[in-house]
């Protein structure tokens, strides 16, 4: 239960950052490169910043509520705010995006 509500709390935070970073860089080649890893290393940090609301608000179960409450706010931000204006920066720059290297 505890890492249902870890994943959660951190999952919707990380979609919306990856979706904001997709657009403003995005992966022109296939397979692994050097930014790649950069990408990758520079994800841990951002995982940790995300942990903290989860590592707050799960000590009690009075707190509890809260996590559920910050849950259901990232779900919505990411499909109400998130999602539809990723969908429209792809439209809107689309040739930008698709062009290689």
């Amino acid at each position: 239960a505890d890492g249902t509500l870890y994943f959660l709390s951190v999952v919707f935070s990380i979609l919306i950052i990856g979706n904001l970073h997709s657009v403003q860089h995005p992966r022109r080649t296939v397979g692994m490169t050097a930014s790649d890893l950069a990408d990758a290393l520079l994800m841990l940090p951002t995982i940790l910043v995300c942990s903290i609301p989860y590592a707050v608000l799960s000590r009690t179960s009075a707190l509890a509520f809260w996590l559920l409450l910050y849950i259901l706010a990232g779900l919505m931000l990411w499909a109400v705010w998130s999602v539809p204006n990723t969908a429209r920066a792809i439209r809107r720059e689309r040739e930008r995006l698709c062009q290689t290297e």
